[in-house]
């Protein structure tokens, strides 16, 4: 496998944008960070056929030789996938409670028409 190719096993919707921070850090333009989607093949023994979704959180910066070239990359690269399927559930929940607010005052205000017209 080319190095390079890399780059080809990120999620199709963060391509882009690691793409273009990876290019600006071989250029020699400084420290980046960002999270992204690596996509892998599923584990013997797992039923699936689908691609597995790891999160990362990559953070790298170039050294450079006197003349500022780049001579190498260092970095860390951390999976955030616990952390990311957390506040996936968290976002679900508050969306969970909104609709239920939002059900809750649509049937108080029915229930209020109701009231007033009875009362009339």
């Amino acid at each position: 496998m080319n190095p390079s190719d890399w780059i080809s096993h990120l999620h199709s919707d963060d391509i882009s944008q690691v793409s273009k921070l990876w290019n600006r850090v071989l250029k020699g333009a400084g420290r980046i960070s960002c999270e992204y989607r690596w996509l892998h093949p599923p584990d013997e023994g797992y039923s699936s056929t689908e691609n597995v979704v790891t999160w990362c959180s990559m953070a790298v910066a170039p050294e450079l030789d006197e003349d500022g070239n780049v001579i190498r990359v260092f970095g860390a690269i951390v999976d955030i996938s616990d952390r990311k399927r957390a506040e996936a559930e968290k976002q679900k929940q508050f969306e969970e409670a909104v609709e239920l607010r939002r059900q809750q005052e649509n049937f108080i205000d029915m229930t209020s028409h109701e009231v007033s017209l009875f009362l009339g």
